[in-house]
């Protein structure tokens, strides 16, 4: 049995999923699970695909329907059938880990917290320099450490790398990523978080995340089909959250996802009122921003 298994995703990038291959130290307790989504064979060679005769890693080949992408919440999912570790680590083909990340390994490995969070910097794909980061994950983090407050980390923090989630939890609540091409782990950290009966937070820097352009996160930005997946996500999360007993606290997350379709399409976004309406609570007050009376 594994103690950790990393779940890769990966699609048209084979040079950067090497350097994430790279980066993971070589264990015997290390089982590193890399999910091919119909990548392009004009872009890959599959024949040397990275991670092939890497010891204790599987190379899975998935097959999207002719046409579509299974996304990276298919990957992860179809990952997640496979796992055998007693935590599940994620990473993105673009990202790389730290050289930290075999200590904190061996920290952490005996752990009673089901999730346990590190620090992750971030770089330029194009520069090599350090860039801007994922601010609103790090001040959930100084939250927690300074106040105790657990709250951001468990509802907020939606992006899955930059933690180790034990692999019980998991499976005790069926908890799996939404089959979507955006916001897939929107609801798999929303339900694991509040989930996790503790976490924990371990300042090292294991993790780093790369911007570059052409990346899922950045795409879609001005396409009515594409945000309208993002606002259906938030709109499941805030219903799943008045359901714990959190609601309202990611009412202001769906809001402003309105207000993007708003911006692409009018007449649409106004069609939409009805399902912001059903979730918000502030209603009241919101209809005078939304409609102007």
């Amino acid at each position: 049995m594994y103690s950790f298994s990393i779940i890769i995703p990966h699609k048209n990038i084979p040079e950067l999923l090497e350097r994430c291959l790279a980066s993971i130290p070589e264990r015997d307790d290390v089982q590193v699970i890399v999910v091919d989504d119909s990548s392009d064979e004009r872009v890959v060679d599959f024949g040397r695909f990275p991670g092939l005769g890497r010891p204790n890693t599987e190379v899975i080949f998935h097959k999207s329907p002719i046409g579509g992408s299974g996304g990276v919440g298919v990957a992860r999912n179809v990952g997640l059938g496979v796992a055998r570790g007693k935590w599940l680590v994620f990473a993105d083909a673009d990202d790389f880990f730290h050289p930290s990340i075999g200590e904190a390994f061996d920290r952490h490995v005996d752990s009673d917290a089901d999730m346990v969070f590190f620090r992750h910097d971030s770089i330029d794909d194009a520069t090599m320099e350090p860039t801007c980061i994922n601010t609103s994950r790090l001040r959930a983090m100084d939250a927690f450490e300074s106040r105790g407050d657990e709250t951001a980390l468990r509802y907020r923090v939606s992006v899955p790398w930059g933690r180790f989630v034990k692999r019980e939890l998991v499976d005790t609540h069926h908890i799996k990523f939404d089959e979507v091409r955006f916001s897939a782990s929107v609801m798999f950290s929303l339900q694991a978080g509040h989930w996790a009966r503790t976490i924990a937070v371990d300042d090292t820097v294991v993790y780093c995340n790369v911007r570059r352009e052409g990346a899922l996160t950045h795409e879609g930005r001005m396409d009515w089909d594409a945000m309208a997946t993002r606002f259906e996500v938030d709109r499941r999360a805030a219903v799943f959250a008045a359901e714990v007993g959190r609601g309202g606290l990611l009412e202001g997350v769906l809001v402003d996802r309105w207000m993007e379709l708003r911006q692409i399409d009018r007449r649409r976004a106004r069609a939409l009122l009805p399902e912001l309406q059903a979730v918000c609570s502030r209603w009241k007050r919101l209809r005078y921003i939304f409609l102007g009376r």
